[in-house]
């Protein structure tokens, strides 16, 4: 197609912006004025502009070839293109990836909620333990620049609130990995960045009465056991047949030395730290998106 300027001084620019077309554009034919034909799946890719000879009445005229594919250039992984023909590093989809990480956790009680002990009442030495795999994710984008205490506020800790659908204490940051490189689409330095999480969640089991936690997530379950006991305030040496004990003996929850017809006592502890992991600013559908199938 052809485009005339009354201005000796345009240039291809000023022929492209007459048009009004920006890369990525969805097909349609006449490309000025209404419309006759269009193709939602046809996307603009590029526009090659040719000068021509000096036409009559003193215009310039350019020969513009405009070429549509079905790949749209703004989904490019490398970020959408600009009017200027440069692709947006910055405005790139963050990447995501997940897969398990095998684990063995401490195996406490049965699959219904009972606790697992020996015909004595007491918990088996050495433990049994199960395979479980922690579920990781991984997110990357490139960033603009990239604040290093960053790594020290969010790295090692837990999600304060619920966060991208996840409930609040539910997912851990284990790493934050920063890295400088010139790009030639922002004409200056970038900042890829992958960040890594876990996740895990509560387990309980409903036994009739108060739900029993079989794995309490980033909270830490201890039996309740020891070599001493509190009697009347005080931390004595628990004794058996005159002689004190050499393995830790279950405790009561009051501290005092637990009968064999008492149940096991489990302590909680969350020790891990917290952080506002809203300030990563993650797009509200990175982990829900998709391509749905067309009837």
């Amino acid at each position: 197609m052809y485009v005339d300027s009354d201005d000796r001084r345009d240039g291809p620019q000023a022929a492209i912006t007459s048009l009004g077309l920006n890369v990525g554009d969805t097909y349609r034919y006449p490309l000025t004025g209404t419309p006759t034909e269009t193709n939602a799946r046809l996307f603009l890719n590029s526009i090659d502009v040719e000068e021509q000879a000096a036409v009559s009445n003193g215009k310039k005229r350019f020969t513009l070839a405009v070429v549509f594919s079905p790949i749209d250039p703004n989904k490019d992984p490398g970020g959408p293109m600009g009017e200027d023909g440069y692709r947006d590093p910055f405005a790139a989809p963050p990447t995501l990836r997940a897969y398990g990480d095998p684990e063995e956790e401490a195996v406490m009680h049965d699959k219904d909620g009972t606790p697992i002990l020996n015909t004595a009442g007491d918990p088996y030495d050495p433990g049994l333990s199960r395979p479980k795999s922690l579920l990781i994710f991984e997110i990357g984008r490139v960033e603009r620049e990239f604040d290093y205490s960053r790594i020290t506020d969010i790295k090692d800790h837990l999600n304060d609130a619920a966060w991208m659908g996840f409930p609040a204490r539910s997912v851990m940051c284990l790493d934050i990995q920063p890295e400088r490189v010139w790009s030639s689409d922002a004409n200056g330095w970038t900042w890829p960045t992958v960040y890594k999480f876990a996740y895990r969640e509560d387990l309980t089991v409903d036994d009739g009465g108060d739900d029993v936690v079989l794995y309490p997530g980033w909270t830490a379950k201890v039996l309740n056991q020891g070599l001493r006991q509190k009697v009347s305030g005080e931390r004595k040496q628990i004794f058996i047949d005159n002689a004190p004990v050499s393995a830790p003996v279950l405790l009561k929850d009051d501290g005092t030395v637990a009968a064999p017809t008492d149940d096991p006592v489990y302590k909680y502890y969350d020790y891990l730290p917290e952080a506002d992991f809203s300030v990563l600013d993650f797009p509200s559908d990175l982990f829900s998106a998709g391509t749905p199938e067309i009837p």
